[in-house]
């Protein structure tokens, strides 16, 4: 970004922004404003989960009773220390989690790249990074990291950790699948690789099915239930209005075969990370959810985009829009049209996938175009 000064206005208004969303709440908790930072709020629902699995009642009754969250029950049990906790100190240490879980995932990109590094500023300063934070969304920022942490682990062959990064990202099913089928590329014609991956996964997942299972031997059916209460919002919508469930599947179906494609030339060898974070940031289109902070699965994408020649001030573009917007729709809507205003903050997510077209470039071609590398290479005239 050119002028270090030009930051001093984004944080301004960055600052108004985090104002105008402390002050205003979601459409499904409207009694509720989010500056009440002592009690949960998407931590809630996993809350009383994991206290139905620890005092009662049971999995099934919770389930019955029209409760949802999203997640598959095994994963449920990742709540339970905090679930111990009383709920001002459980708020309270699920951001700090948070907080911890996006700011690693991210550091997970930078690859040694000053570029990227200073473009983490305003991606970590960003709506949907900071919405998550105020939100608690706890599930979906250990979904990032395990993700981030299962592609960081893929570029440099360490398949055991791949396996045990991939199982826990599947807290994120609907994001989860079409990184795995980049992994599964990136492991093609190695059975070996692909074992160690399975292996040190079912390490992980086999023991959260067996002891959820143990505790309540109905919970696939229950949760199956339960998804029919769930709300679905952003592209899954479109596609259950056009389809039904028949055109959520399709979606997801759709990104799976888009992000292998992404990274097809990398087959059998370190995906480029690059492509990774694109396909990442793709499977916000499959992922239900609402609210901006489902783009926090677009943010390694723009801090990647932010670290290109003559690229750098876009990931400071694309955040300083989204809080800019906040801004505008707080000062002009109160009330009941401040919710239907917000409803439409989930597009924040595609707004941000938006900005990584970039990465469908080699960045050795838009290297190539800049000034210094025009005189100093012999072929300069030549096409690439």
């Amino acid at each position: 970004m050119s002028g270090w000064w030009l930051r001093i206005p984004f944080l301004a208004l960055a600052a108004a922004g985090i104002v105008v969303l402390l002050q205003n709440s979601s459409p499904a908790s409207a009694h509720q404003p989010f500056w009440r930072l002592t009690d949960p709020w998407e931590m809630r629902n996993h809350l009383e989960a994991a206290r139905a699995i620890l005092f009662g009642p049971s999995l099934h009754q919770w389930y019955a009773s029209g409760n949802t969250t999203g997640y598959a029950p095994p994963f449920e049990l990742l709540a339970v220390p905090l679930a111990l906790l009383p709920d001002p100190v459980a708020a309270i240490a699920g951001r700090c989690l948070v907080a911890a879980a996006l700011g690693l995932s991210l550091w997970l990109w930078q690859e040694g790249d000053r570029g990227v590094r200073i473009a983490l500023w305003p991606v970590l300063i960003s709506l949907p990074a900071l919405h998550a934070l105020i939100t608690d969304h706890l599930f979906s920022a250990i979904g990032l990291l395990a993700l981030s942490l299962a592609l960081w682990a893929q570029r440099r062959d360490r398949w055991y950790l791949v396996g045990v990064a991939a199982a826990v990202s599947l807290i994120r099913f609907t994001n989860a699948l079409p990184v795995i089928a980049m992994l599964v590329v990136g492991a093609w014609g190695s059975p070996t690789r692909a074992l160690r991956a399975l292996g040190s996964g079912l390490v992980v997942v086999a023991p959260l099915v067996a002891v959820t299972t143990w505790l309540d031997p109905s919970w696939p059916a229950d949760y199956i239930h339960s998804l029919s209460f769930y709300p679905l919002a952003g592209w899954p919508r479109l596609a259950a209005a056009a389809g039904g469930g028949i055109g959520v599947a399709a979606l997801q179906v759709a990104v799976v075969v888009v992000c292998a494609w992404l990274v097809r030339k990398r087959a059998g060898r370190p995906i480029d990370p690059d492509r990774s974070a694109l396909g990442l940031a793709l499977t916000i289109v499959s992922a239900p959810g609402e609210g901006p902070y489902t783009g926090i699965f677009t943010l390694p994408a723009l801090a990647r985009v932010g670290g290109r020649r003559g690229l750098g001030a876009l990931p400071w573009f694309a955040s300083a829009a989204a809080w800019a917007a906040l801004v505008v729709a707080g000062v002009l809507y109160v009330g009941p049209d401040w919710q239907s205003a917000w409803a439409l903050f989930t597009l924040v997510a595609t707004w941000f996938l938006i900005h990584g077209y970039p990465l469908l470039r080699p960045d050795l071609l838009i290297a190539a175009s800049s000034p210094a590398r025009m005189r100093s290479s012999p072929n300069s005239n030549s096409s690439p």
